[in-house]
């Protein structure tokens, strides 16, 4: 073994973690489907895995932050792959529901892995400081050999449980009290533009709080071009949010206001902007909504 950690996935939040990891001292691999990510890390002073199994062959631990439970089972089924995994420590912190992280949990285990489910509960620019929040559950002996390795991520890494579903649930508890801020904030914002009130009046009312004047920021500055995670995104997320609902016996109709809003907004072009995006729609009829 060459490094203390490989990471499988480079996408905004991925790059972020491996960031971090590089500049805390860790010594780490990277594998990317797109290899000039890769390339991009190992002039940080990465190591740079040509295939997944080289990754996983080069640390004891690998981290997986992938767009979906699915790939990272396609990724890990080859021969290759599954001849390196007993004893192997894998932490995924791809999003998902609580029935794919104990799906993954007993594929894993049954390979001879040891494996930890994650959630990071934080945006990208929270990563390695004292506002990065991130939890893991599923097997102890997992979380207490990554723990010095996930350290340098955020905040002190928290164990919430053996139960592997619990970090997946409450990052889908978290996840949706903010999309319950965005849907309030922006329909008091829909309210303003129709009667005339000024946008920034509306923020000032938040100045005690804080987070919820930024969200205003994108129509306080007509710029809806910088998210680190925009609508379409959003509405991925809260779909398995509305998915979990189903399998889970609740009543998804949170969700399902929410998705219907988000996928109304994609459908009108904006599904690459800031949430904010969702008042260009709010502020219409639906059956008047034009598109782009």
């Amino acid at each position: 073994m060459t490094t203390d950690i490989s990471l499988l996935g480079l996408g905004p939040m991925g790059s972020a973690l491996a960031r971090v990891l590089i500049a805390a001292g860790q010594r780490i691999t990277v594998w990317n489907r797109s290899a000039a990510k890769a390339r991009a890390m190992g002039d940080l002073g990465a190591g740079v895995a040509e295939t997944v199994a080289a990754a996983v062959a080069a640390s004891p631990v690998t981290l997986v932050c992938l767009e979906a439970y699915q790939t990272t089972r396609a990724l890990f089924q080859t021969p290759e792959v599954v001849r390196l995994l007993p004893g192997h420590v894998v932490v995924e912190l791809t999003t998902g529901t609580p029935n794919e992280a104990r799906e993954a949990d007993a594929r894993f285990t049954a390979l001879g892995a040891l494996y930890l489910d994650g959630a990071i509960l934080c945006g990208v620019p929270s990563i390695g400081t004292p506002a990065g929040l991130l939890i893991y559950s599923g097997n102890s002996v997992a979380f207490e050999q990554a723990r010095a390795l996930l350290a340098a991520l955020g905040a002190a890494p928290r164990f919430v449980g053996t139960e592997v579903g619990t970090a997946s649930a409450l990052d889908m508890a978290w996840l949706s009290r903010i999309i319950g801020d965005y849907i309030g904030i922006y329909h008091g914002a829909a309210i303003c533009r129709a009667e005339r009130v000024g946008i920034d009046l509306f923020a000032e009312m938040f100045q005690a709080e804080g987070s919820e004047q930024s969200y205003l920021a994108p129509l306080l500055n007509n710029d809806f071009g910088h998210a680190t995670a925009d609508v379409a995104v959003w509405n991925k997320a809260v779909k398995r949010i509305a998915a979990q609902a189903r399998q889970a016996g609740i009543s998804p109709a949170v969700p399902d206001l929410a998705t219907a809003i988000l996928t109304r907004t994609e459908a009108a072009g904006f599904g690459h902007q800031h949430m904010a995006a969702m008042v260009k729609v709010l502020e219409r009829a639906e059956d008047t909504a034009a598109e782009g």
